[in-house]
Protein backbone atom coordinates (compact mmCIF):
# COMPACT_ATOMS: atom_id res chain seq x y z
CA UNK A 1 0.00 0.00 0.00
CA UNK A 2 2.81 2.47 0.88
CA UNK A 3 4.29 1.67 -2.87
CA UNK A 4 1.03 2.96 -4.49
CA UNK A 5 1.07 6.16 -2.38
CA UNK A 6 4.55 7.01 -3.40
CA UNK A 7 3.30 6.23 -6.72
CA UNK A 8 -0.03 8.90 -6.88
CA UNK A 9 1.90 11.21 -4.95
CA UNK A 10 4.76 11.02 -7.26
CA UNK A 11 2.28 11.10 -10.43
CA UNK A 12 0.57 14.27 -8.37
CA UNK A 13 3.77 15.89 -7.99
CA UNK A 14 4.96 15.84 -11.52
CA UNK A 15 1.69 16.81 -12.86
CA UNK A 16 1.97 20.04 -11.37
CA UNK A 17 5.45 20.30 -12.19
CA UNK A 18 4.80 20.27 -15.80
CA UNK A 19 0.97 21.67 -16.35
CA UNK A 20 0.44 24.23 -13.43
CA UNK A 21 3.00 27.22 -14.38
CA UNK A 22 1.91 26.62 -17.85
CA UNK A 23 -1.87 26.69 -17.30
CA UNK A 24 -1.72 29.81 -14.58
CA UNK A 25 0.59 31.54 -17.24
CA UNK A 26 -1.85 30.55 -20.05
CA UNK A 27 -4.58 32.02 -17.74
CA UNK A 28 -3.55 35.13 -17.22
CA UNK A 29 -3.22 35.55 -20.94
CA UNK A 30 -6.63 34.17 -21.57
CA UNK A 31 -8.14 37.04 -18.95
CA UNK A 32 -6.34 39.42 -20.26
CA UNK A 33 -7.78 38.70 -23.74
CA UNK A 34 -11.08 38.47 -22.47
CA UNK A 35 -11.22 41.65 -20.03
CA UNK A 36 -9.98 45.64 -21.11
CA UNK A 37 -7.26 45.11 -18.36
CA UNK A 38 -3.56 44.52 -19.30
CA UNK A 39 -0.66 44.75 -16.80
CA UNK A 40 3.23 43.46 -17.34
CA UNK A 41 3.42 43.36 -13.52
CA UNK A 42 0.38 40.83 -13.46
CA UNK A 43 2.17 38.30 -15.78
CA UNK A 44 5.43 38.78 -14.05
CA UNK A 45 3.73 38.10 -10.85
CA UNK A 46 1.37 34.99 -12.35
CA UNK A 47 4.90 33.54 -13.41
CA UNK A 48 6.18 33.21 -10.31
CA UNK A 49 3.21 32.24 -8.75
CA UNK A 50 3.03 29.86 -11.40
CA UNK A 51 6.76 28.39 -10.88
CA UNK A 52 6.29 28.70 -6.75
CA UNK A 53 3.48 26.00 -7.69
CA UNK A 54 5.64 24.00 -9.97
CA UNK A 55 7.84 24.27 -7.14
CA UNK A 56 5.34 23.05 -4.77
CA UNK A 57 5.34 19.94 -6.99
CA UNK A 58 9.25 19.83 -6.79
CA UNK A 59 9.26 19.82 -2.89
CA UNK A 60 6.26 17.15 -3.05
CA UNK A 61 8.12 14.74 -4.46
CA UNK A 62 9.22 11.54 -2.20
CA UNK A 63 13.18 11.85 -2.97
CA UNK A 64 15.89 13.18 -0.51
CA UNK A 65 15.71 16.71 0.72
CA UNK A 66 18.90 17.22 -0.61
CA UNK A 67 17.90 16.24 -4.07
CA UNK A 68 15.01 18.28 -4.18
CA UNK A 69 17.56 21.41 -2.88
CA UNK A 70 19.83 20.62 -5.43
CA UNK A 71 16.76 20.84 -8.30
CA UNK A 72 14.85 23.73 -6.95
CA UNK A 73 17.58 26.46 -8.83
CA UNK A 74 17.98 24.44 -12.23
CA UNK A 75 14.17 23.87 -12.01
CA UNK A 76 13.00 27.48 -11.53
CA UNK A 77 15.50 29.33 -14.23
CA UNK A 78 14.13 26.57 -16.91
CA UNK A 79 11.02 26.75 -16.26
CA UNK A 80 10.09 30.58 -15.86
CA UNK A 81 12.02 30.47 -19.15
CA UNK A 82 9.98 27.92 -20.83
CA UNK A 83 6.74 29.62 -19.45
CA UNK A 84 7.53 33.24 -20.45
CA UNK A 85 8.37 31.64 -23.93
CA UNK A 86 5.41 30.10 -24.34
CA UNK A 87 3.10 32.57 -23.66
CA UNK A 88 4.62 34.53 -26.62
CA UNK A 89 2.64 32.40 -28.81
CA UNK A 90 -0.55 33.37 -26.88
CA UNK A 91 0.14 37.24 -26.58
CA UNK A 92 0.79 37.04 -30.25
CA UNK A 93 -2.72 34.76 -31.21
CA UNK A 94 -4.73 36.65 -28.91
CA UNK A 95 -3.54 40.46 -29.24
CA UNK A 96 -1.94 40.30 -32.40
CA UNK A 97 1.47 41.69 -30.42
CA UNK A 98 3.89 39.86 -32.31
CA UNK A 99 7.64 40.23 -31.64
Amino acid sequence: MVGRSNLAVSLAALGIMTFAPFAIGQALVFLEFKSPWHSQLAELVFIILGVSVGIYGLVSLPISKRIKAILVIPYALIMTAAVWFSMLPAVCGYFGDCL
